[in-house]
């Protein structure tokens, strides 16, 4: 039996400096976003068109309830990692219990975040459409085509994201192509075949859905989308808003957030179960 309990304290020990340096980088995550929540978005390069979108939806106001979590969870788990060993090899029932009834309410915590995300993943859908709202209102900047029809896109950083959205995705404005009605936006065409425009050409339906345009020939028909209300031609115009495309990139960005609360979750049921069976083993444990 002496090998034996001999052995358990070692893989105990082990699985609480695993829980430990989790906490660690956890923390230092969290800090970093704390100090510059673009910090988050650095750390999420791996994760397609991140760039683009950041400067969409505004990801970055986004992160700041994550790096909230990330390092209140990361603090927590570092106190509790030497709690839980202290309270093992003292053989401390006080330790133990205070130990195991705060990584119990932090597992329940983290399986009610991780339900939470999963079943209702779009609860934070309004804050994503004032956020895009605001960045297409103070930042679009429409294509503009030489007298050539040659498309020529914007400088701007912001304004490019937002045109190649569009044509990517085939979608028009936040909500609807109505979004370009209730702000200021300039548009230039030097072939004269458009007197005002209604939508800008990057919510016009492409030939080839899906591919940025790069002349006027492109355009299922370019002239009659700009030209004439999207209402009465809704068949020239993208008639889904971007909103839908960027929830299902900021679900994509929930499901990380939601398997390092899983992955906490089961080291906290491994870790509880280890230090109770740790510090239990003497019959005689002393406060």
């Amino acid at each position: 039996m002496g090998l034996r309990d001999r052995l358990s304290s070692f893989v105990f020990a082990i699985v609480n400096l695993v829980y430990f340096c989790a906490g660690l980088a956890v923390l230092v995550v969290g800090a970093l976003g704390l100090s510059n929540a673009s910090n988050i978005i650095d750390l999420l390069l791996f994760v397609p068109k991140i760039n683009e979108l950041s400067l969409i939806i505004d990801l970055v106001g986004l992160a700041v309830g994550p790096a909230i979590y990330l390092t209140v969870m990361g603090s927590v788990v570092i106190i509790l990692s030497f709690i839980g060993c202290g309270g093992a090899f003292k053989k401390s029932k006080l330790i133990i219990y205070i130990f195991g009834m705060t990584t119990l309410l932090m597992m329940l915590f983290n399986i009610a975040l991780i339900m939470f995300y999963a079943i209702d993943p779009y609860f934070i859908e309004g804050n994503v459409g004032s956020g895009m709202t605001r960045q297409l209102q103070e930042n679009f900047e429409s294509v503009k085509i030489d007298a050539g029809g040659v498309i020529i896109y914007p400088n701007d950083t912001t304004a490019l994201a937002w045109n190649n959205m569009q044509f990517e995705e085939s979608c028009c404005g936040v909500i609807n192509f109505t979004d370009y009605k209730n702000f200021g936006w300039n548009y230039t065409d030097l072939t004269s075949s458009v007197s005002s425009s209604n939508v800008p050409p990057s919510c016009c339906l492409l030939i080839s859905p899906g591919v940025p345009p790069t002349r006027t020939s492109d355009f299922v028909d370019q002239t009659t989308c700009l030209n004439t209300a999207p209402s009465s031609n809704p068949r020239y115009v993208n008639a889904r808003g971007c909103i839908s495309y960027a929830m299902q990139e900021v679900t994509r960005y929930n499901f990380i957030y939601t398997v390092v609360a899983a992955a906490f979750t089961g080291l906290q049921a491994i870790i509880l179960c280890m230090t109770l069976r740790q510090g239990m083993k003497d019959n005689h444990v002393g406060v």
